[in-house]
């Protein structure tokens, strides 16, 4: 089971092997089916908590116990509800929409043979921050040199506050000589072409103990600062008198970031995401206020800069 937003999704195999996905949501009085994140079903069957309503693996109502028989009840017509679901590189992806777009299949990561890969560590990190912050935090860094000392030790692009993206044609970031991957001290234990950053190993390299560690430590460091910025910057923008950020140069990629949400809430069809009566009736409250307010005097630049880091 999976949340995709306020969506909870059933990920899951049938008999034949072959991924699925469903709404976890019973056709009968809206119960979730499942609590569990992961885990198998007995005798095959998604039975209902709440009033046993029962389906197989491919989604279809099997039986309704307890159920008064009626002329017009089919229970054909109360399947669960699909989700759109492609795999790619070993990675599921779902899509709500009833009329999914296209998947295409990047070719940009063919070479790093995704699929054959294995996890060697994971590490789940609650932040207390809007999704978008995050993914902000994750564009730059030009917050690098205070904020990951450590990291700025093997990257040495990332102690000029992160400009190395404007120094001329350069496409990576500089390492520290003799540095040949994003560990503490720059080491590598195993090939370091054969590691990626979610800690994925080749299974013959997968390393155990202290060496697996010694992949993660850095960024298990870099995550919980990050993690603590993101949470001073959710509460900072609390204030009644932020109004929005300033992008500098360095930060060009928050700004194509923050463009590119803008373009998919214009583009999202009409009613999606309507808030509720009394959140409507907050923001017309907030917006009359917002029209007789003085001008902050901040000015919104579009920034044109070079691909974005990593």
């Amino acid at each position: 089971m999976v949340k995709l937003g306020s969506q909870s999704i059933l990920i899951l195999r049938n008999s034949k092997q072959e991924l699925k996905a469903f709404h976890n949501v019973c056709r009968h009085r809206g119960s979730l089916l499942c609590t569990a994140d992961q885990g198998s079903f007995a005798r095959n069957r998604i039975v209902c908590p709440y009033h046993a309503w029962t389906y197989d693996l491919e989604g279809s109502l099997v039986a309704t116990p307890r159920r008064k028989p009626t002329p017009d009840f089919d229970e054909k017509k109360f399947s669960l509800f699909p989700v759109a679901l492609k795999t790619w590189g070993g990675f599921v992806f779902a899509c709500l929409s009833d009329k999914p777009p296209a998947f295409e299949e990047p070719a940009t990561f063919r070479n790093h043979r995704l699929q054959d890969l294995r996890t060697g560590k994971r590490v789940v990190a609650d932040a207390k921050a809007n999704w978008k912050l995050l993914a902000e935090n994750f564009s730059e860094c030009f917050y690098c040199p205070p904020v990951h000392p450590e990291l700025c030790r093997i990257v040495t692009a990332y102690r000029e506050a992160g400009a190395w993206g404007l120094r001329g044609k350069e496409k990576t970031a500089e390492f520290r000589s003799a540095a040949r991957t994003l560990t503490l001290d720059g080491s590598a234990r195993v090939p370091a072409f054969r590691i990626v950053y979610d800690w994925l190993f080749e299974p013959a390299h997968m390393p155990q103990g202290t060496d697996l560690e010694h992949y993660t430590a850095l960024w298990e460091i870099t995550n919980r600062q990050d993690a603590r910025n993101c949470e001073w910057q959710q509460q900072g923008i609390q204030s009644t008198k932020f109004r929005h950020g300033n992008y500098l140069p360095q930060e060009f990629d928050c700004h194509r970031f923050a463009e590119w949400i803008r373009s998919t809430l214009r583009a999202a069809p009409a009613g999606y995401g309507d808030p509720s009566p009394t959140a409507r009736n907050r923001t017309r409250r907030r917006r009359g206020r917002a029209r007789t307010a003085p001008a902050t005097g901040a000015t919104r630049r579009s920034i044109a800069r070079p691909p974005r880091r990593g």
